[in-house]
């Protein structure tokens, strides 16, 4: 993190109140917009804030996702304060916090930078084109999406899988995105991040075999024990029983709520803690290995590059 970005560098960014020169240093790290398609936006940013100062902008109808790895932000849309990320209000500790803001009409957004922030954070904005051109409307799970569209600032927090935080650390990884291999990535990285975006709004369906609202609520209890690690060394019989159900019943409910069974889900919390060992806390790949449960370092390479598109050693350099 030795990028230095100045106010010429950013020169869509309205800076509000406080006159700074075009080579005041705002940030140091990086910062990254990206246009995936129409009506889909990337905003991506690892950085420490060097200034205190306010940005303003006004952004038109969109569905905005917001998730900070690290940090936080005050941010005022039209009249509305709210706080994203550390310290959300309402929402009970446990990791990183997902949310969900709708923009039914133009809105003006106002943020404070207090110098010495430390920010890591990836954003993703929906708008009108992406959804009238995905095709989306011929679901009946789509109507749940519209809804919240249709209010304006909506919110909607929640604590995020251990694969999507997964997916925005890998977004966050420094990549030049020059070739057409490293855009396609990208993309799928934020697709697939977008899946269980969406998926918050879309309410349990009812009908072949899916969950109901009851059922519903228990699997989301049930992620929120598993992210907690307070499971990590249970049994699955021990796992069910804390769920309220028999072992078949919670991996198939589990895997309607999250696509993955406990054992798959649980796993992939390992390999994602793995990656912050080495890529932030400079283990090495025999200790990392160690730490997401693998006796094999060839074994945990295998599952890690499955999971990640890399090698443990090409995330420890």
């Amino acid at each position: 993190m030795n990028t230095i970005i100045h106010r010429r560098d950013l020169p869509g960014l309205h800076i509000a109140g406080a006159q700074l020169r075009p080579d005041q240093a705002l940030f140091q790290g990086r910062l990254a917009w990206v246009r995936m398609r129409a009506g889909l936006e990337l905003h991506s940013a690892d950085y420490i804030e060097l200034e205190n100062f306010q940005t303003e902008s006004v952004s038109g109808e969109r569905l905005g996702f917001i998730l900070f790895l690290q940090g936080g932000a005050d941010v005022s849309l039209d009249d509305r304060r709210l706080r994203f990320g550390a310290g959300t209000a309402g929402v009970a500790p446990g990791g990183p916090i997902g949310a969900l803001v709708s923009q039914s009409r133009p809105t003006t957004f106002h943020r404070s930078m207090q110098a010495g922030a430390r920010i890591r954070k990836v954003v993703l904005n929906f708008g009108p084109e992406w959804f009238e051109t995905g095709g989306l409307d011929s679901y009946d799970d789509y109507r749940g999406i519209l809804a919240f569209r249709r209010e304006h600032l909506g919110l909607r927090h929640w604590h995020p899988s251990a694969r999507l935080i997964a997916l925005a650390e890998e977004i966050l990884r420094p990549a030049s995105h020059a070739s057409m291999m490293d855009r396609i990535y990208l993309e799928s990285r934020v697709l697939e991040m977008s899946a269980e975006v969406l998926g918050v709004l879309c309410g349990p369906a009812r009908q072949d075999g899916a969950l109901r609202l009851r059922d519903s609520r228990r699997m989301q209890r049930l992620r929120e024990l598993l992210d907690s690690g307070l499971a990590d060394e249970w049994s699955l019989g021990e796992i069910a029983r804390e769920a309220g159900v028999n072992i078949n019943t919670m991996q198939k409910q589990f895997r309607a709520f999250t696509g993955h069974t406990v054992f798959e889900y649980l796993r992939g919390r390992r390999l994602a803690a793995a990656r912050r060992a080495l890529e932030q806390g400079g283990a090495t790949v025999a200790q990392a290995a160690w730490q997401a449960g693998y006796n094999s370092a060839a074994n945990f390479a295998t599952a890690f590059k499955r999971e990640f598109g890399i090698t443990p050693r090409q995330a420890r350099r």
